[in-house]
């Protein structure tokens, strides 16, 4: 073995034996019918004692992830354990070698060290074939031109982690790119509302004590197709929507209401409350609306209505959506086996955007206004100050305003707390 090899711990004379001795004694390859290659090597214990050095760890660990990729290969069945000992065979030769004498092999010397044969086509053509499938899929081997004895010729190499593309130079144009696109990171921003568990880390689920986007609880039906989310397209949410909440005890009432979520200011949404079952009215908008404030105000024609609506976006905010599209999208692009670090970078990018805009979800609403018709001052921050009670503190600030004493007279020894009884 080579200098290079001895200084990170890859096997030895002194250990080849051994090596050796590990490799042919394998059940399997004693029942087969064919010599010994490079690529057997690496099911012996002593060569991946050495390739899970650090100074090979991440390469081998590319590998795996490589040859866990093998069963969607466009080839023959039988094709594919060629094709695992072609990557084997490189990535050994790669490694074995210092960088500046990393030449690579052509067809012909692959198809030997992998032993490669096949009636039809001939051993070379075998391994030609291959190796165009494995660099047209994404794995990492890279086909470069060469000249060899006077001719130009396919030299393969493996491509090794050092040797792929930078994430964060692969990062910085799709950030850019998304942080020219306002349009779309208020589409994000609306989608990140209604965050579900499983749409956040378990770190920021601890972090911030939250299940969701702020506004988890009330999602609108989503109108896209499989095909839409597989693409990565914004959802296409129904708006105005609706749902049921109730209080906690006003005056030892539970009174119930209703919750409406929409992307815009309606003057509907100010209307007297006429429902006897309902008692209060609070509004979310998902963002800060073209209307002034003053006119949603004038438009309130109900005490018992609250309209919650958000800041203008931060610069924070919206560099936390840029980074998080730019991620999505750099996981939906870098797909091939050989690209396993950019997912991985792609994937850590995603974590840290998704705490940081749950954060930013409060922090825009708590900068935001409570807009009521007698104008309360009831203040965002407090309102917003945690996920949890949210409606019952807001509509129970409402009520206990609205209703100086209590609308009903509880039944206390029936226990019964229902205000349409």
């Amino acid at each position: 073995m080579t200098q290079n090899a001895e200084q990170h711990n890859l096997p030895t004379a002194r250990s080849a034996i051994r090596m050796a001795w590990q490799t042919l004694s394998d059940g399997a390859f004693l029942n087969g019918k064919r010599l010994v290659t490079i690529s057997d090597l690496m099911q012996s214990d002593e060569l991946q004692k050495g390739l899970n050095h650090e100074h090979f760890r991440d390469d081998y660990q590319n590998l795996q992830g490589a040859l866990e990729h093998l069963p969607e290969l466009d080839v023959a069945p039988e094709e594919r354990e060629q094709a695992k000992r072609v990557l084997q065979t490189l990535f050994l030769w790669g490694i074995s070698l210092p960088q500046n004498l990393r030449d690579g092999l052509i067809a012909q010397e692959v198809a030997e060290a992998a032993w490669l044969s096949d009636d039809a086509v001939g051993a070379t053509a075998q391994a030609e074939h291959l190796l165009d499938k494995l660099v047209q899929s994404g794995f990492p081997v890279r086909a470069d031109k060469k000249t060899r004895e006077g001719k130009e010729v396919a030299v393969y190499s493996y491509e090794t982690t050092s040797g792929q593309e930078n994430p964060v130079k692969y990062f910085a144009p799709l950030k850019k790119k998304a942080k020219e696109d306002a349009k779309a990171q208020d589409a994000k921003w609306v989608e990140s509302l209604f965050w579900q568990l499983p749409d956040i880390t378990p770190e920021a689920q601890e972090k911030l004590g939250v299940n969701g986007g702020i506004l988890c609880d009330y999602q609108p039906p989503d109108q896209r197709t499989a095909e839409d989310r597989r693409q990565g397209k914004p959802p296409i949410y129904q708006f105005p929507h609706r749902s049921g909440v109730s209080t906690r005890k006003v005056h030892k009432v539970v009174y119930g209401g209703e919750v409406v979520v929409s992307d815009r200011w309606r003057d509907e949404f100010g209307e007297e409350i006429k429902n006897p079952d309902q008692h209060f009215r609070l509004v979310y908008l998902t963002g800060k609306p073209g209307t002034d404030d003053g006119k949603m105000t004038a438009a309130l024609n109900d005490a018992r209505i609250a309209v919650c609506r958000p800041e203008a976006l931060s610069e924070d905010t919206r560099e936390a959506l840029a980074d998080l599209m730019a991620a999505e999208q750099m996981k939906r692009n870098c797909s091939a086996p050989n690209q396993g670090s950019l997912r991985e970078y792609a994937d850590g990018k995603k974590k840290e955007a998704v705490s940081t805009i749950l954060k930013c979800q409060q922090d825009e609403y708590r900068r935001g206004k409570v807009l009521t018709q007698k104008s309360y001052g009831i203040p965002a921050a407090e309102i917003f100050k945690a996920a949890q009670g949210r409606e019952d503190d807001l509509a129970g600030r409402l009520l206990e305003k609205a209703y100086d004493t209590p609308l009903f007279s509880p039944n206390h020894d029936a226990g019964d707390t229902d205000p349409g009884r």
